[in-house]
């Protein structure tokens, strides 16, 4: 896990893993809810397919943005970019800030 601010004041997070990874051809729909890259007579790991989906519809309402980036075999790396205006426990809020 990584844990920087931008110039601009933007918290980021990443965390990234050494799984599966995901196909670049399924890049476009992995924030698509109830989407998994196996179907289901072959998949080898159970799941919804809907947690990438809620995880990005609910940190675009506090105005973050969720991303990633995988390689498949070698694993993913998601990163979430919070707007300016929040802050990580026992930092200070850049001065006029005000949290929402």
């Amino acid at each position: 896990m990584t844990l920087r601010r931008d110039a601009r004041g933007r918290l980021e997070i990443g965390v990234c893993n050494t799984g599966i990874g995901i196909g670049k051809d399924h890049d476009p729909r992995v924030f698509r809810k109830c989407y998994q890259e196996d179907s289901v007579m072959r998949r080898q790991f159970e799941g919804l397919g809907i947690g990438l989906a809620l995880a990005k519809e609910s940190l675009e309402r506090i105005g973050a943005v969720l991303s990633f980036e995988s390689d498949k075999g070698r694993g993913s790396v998601f990163r979430i970019d919070f707007p300016q205006i929040l802050e990580v426990a026992g930092e200070a809020r850049p001065a006029g800030s005000v949290l929402p």
